[in-house]
């Protein structure tokens, strides 16, 4: 069985001009996403069900590294997928 990419339902970049780059996405599985690196020996990435983070996981990692207006938007994405 081939490798099937998640698909993403959005994604937001904080791109650190000669700094790390951060990303964050939910995916159409019921997934959040964070990831930080520019190059693959430094990267990592934390994953975690829709439900765990609107539960507060992961939330303090995304405003630290993205910002909490990311944060905000993250969570009414979210909220407006279960309406």
């Amino acid at each position: 069985m081939a490798y099937t990419p998640a698909t993403i339902l959005k994604k937001w970049t904080n791109d650190v001009p000669d700094g790390e780059l951060y990303e964050a996405y939910v995916t159409k599985k019921g997934y959040v996403t964070s990831a930080v690196g520019r190059f693959s020996h430094s990267s990592g990435a934390t994953t975690v069900s829709v439900r765990e983070f609107l539960s507060g996981s992961m939330q303090d990692l995304v405003a630290d590294t993205m910002g909490r207006q990311v944060l905000n938007e993250m969570l009414e994405f979210i909220s407006g997928l279960s309406t």
